[in-house]
């Protein structure tokens, strides 16, 4: 009887769970990536760069379930078209183990970018890192949910 409840419950998971009408997982952003993350550049003297600032530059990510909107200027998305609603997701590497943003821009699927994600010291503030070859470039504060 126990191997039969497990048996239904691992069958109802897998139906219910991540999978596309022909059972490969679907793409789709982590659940903690989800959410409006703006950049933590600071303004020269002080102060978070706002949208429209002219003194430094400001970047927004807009995340959801399978699309990323960008906003501003975000060294690893230079050739990226800003401002419209991409297809993305978010996968680990079989290989290196490494958190990988994926983006498909232009019809075309663009080089992933490494990511790492954690909590601000002292604070429950979340802090999105792109990197290139293990050097952060580019951090985001989680500022709004979706």
């Amino acid at each position: 009887m126990k191997k039969i409840a497990a048996i239904l419950s691992f069958l109802l998971l897998y139906s219910c769970g991540t999978h596309d009408d022909d059972g490969t997982e679907s793409r789709r952003f982590h659940w903690e990536l989800r959410g409006v993350w703006e950049t933590t550049r600071e303004r020269p003297g002080g102060g978070p760069c706002q949208f429209g600032d002219t003194l430094c530059l400001y970047a927004k990510m807009v995340i959801e379930f399978n699309a990323i909107t960008l906003t501003g200027s975000i060294a690893h998305f230079e050739n990226i078209t800003r401002n419209v609603r991409l297809e993305g997701y978010s996968a680990i590497d079989d290989i290196s183990g490494d958190n990988l943003i994926h983006i498909r821009a232009r019809n075309e699927w663009q080089t992933p970018v490494r990511y790492s994600l954690w909590n601000a010291a002292g604070s429950v503030d979340k802090i999105l890192t792109l990197e290139n070859e293990g050097m952060a470039i580019e951090e985001f504060r989680r500022t709004g949910d979706l």
